[in-house]
């Protein structure tokens, strides 16, 4: 990857050419030039963008890039912008957003990478992503409280998709999150994996779907949610479901709801540790498989 340091800055949801920073190997429009001059582009992706905000971003072939989003606050009334990135035949992007609230849409060529580290808190996200033949998607989430709604669509053979998250509510926080994948070509693979942590009277809702084409034979899509509850006052709404229209294809989904384990509390104190130390050591052993997720 190129050195981190390239940026992509808000102010109050508002685009800043002035404090962005991009490498002269990608093409950075506002969004209200970018559909003047890449309008046939939209339509055929059958996007609609606000022309008043945003930011799209082309990654040319084989050019590799890392990339974060920041925005800076000056005042309550934030705006959502659109942020569209397409990536050409071989590209590589790794994305940092931290906290913007923001449409998201990404086009993947054939055969390149994007990965997208998601750090949100008490902010609305919506995400669409189309990935082609022998592209892949990785999505990687941290949440305190939001609500995330995202779509991926599996184009073209042998695309793939990693969808994960972390969720760690406190007091009232509130994490809501929706997840579609849609297989609509053979050999496409899809894993999402998301674990929350509830303390207080936090409450967290996951709905995840993944739909497979009857064209998508040969198909993988898994899907599981975990919930660790610290608090008898804390409250989980999990919906995952599938919807399979073809007949060769591997799926299943999942979702747990547990307590820490008294036995494991009881070997931990036992050995010297103290009840909130040993607490610790379970938490982290719940959430250490997405480790890659923590800011």
């Amino acid at each position: 990857m190129l050195e981190i340091g390239y940026k992509i800055v808000f102010i109050d949801g508002f685009l800043s050419l002035d404090k962005s920073q991009f490498p002269e190997s990608i093409v950075c429009f506002p969004m209200d030039e970018a559909v003047r001059t890449f309008g046939l582009f939209f339509q055929n992706y059958m996007v609609d963008p606000r022309a008043d905000d945003g930011v799209f971003i082309y990654i040319p072939p084989k050019v590799e890039v890392a990339l974060s989003i920041e925005n800076i606050s000056t005042c309550s009334d934030v705006a959502s912008p659109n942020i569209f990135f397409s990536l050409g035949k071989h590209a590589k992007l790794e994305v940092y957003n931290a906290n913007l609230n923001a449409q998201i849409d990404a086009v993947l060529d054939a055969g390149s990478k994007m990965v997208f580290k998601n750090i949100s808190a008490k902010i609305s996200q919506l995400l669409h992503v189309r990935v082609k033949k022998d592209a892949s998607f990785t999505f990687r989430h941290y949440s305190t409280g939001s609500s995330l709604d995202m779509k991926v669509q599996l184009l073209e053979e042998n695309a793939e998709a990693l969808l994960q998250g972390v969720i760690c509510l406190e007091n009232s926080a509130q994490s809501h999150v929706r997840t579609t994948v849609e297989h609509l070509a053979p050999y496409t693979q899809s894993r999402q994996h998301f674990k929350a942590l509830l303390k207080g009277q936090s409450h967290s809702s996951f709905e995840g779907k993944i739909f497979v084409d009857p064209i998508a034979q040969k198909t993988q899509g898994y899907q599981l949610c975990n919930n660790l509850m610290l608090s008898d006052q804390a409250t989980v709404n999990v919906r995952p479901n599938l919807e399979i229209f073809a007949d060769d294809v591997k799926a299943s989904h999942g979702a747990t709801l547990g307590q820490l384990d008294k036995e494991a509390l009881f070997y931990l104190t036992s050995r010297g540790f103290s009840k909130e130390a040993a607490k610790q050591y379970l938490i982290q052993g719940f959430i250490e498989e997405l480790a890659d997720c923590l800011p």
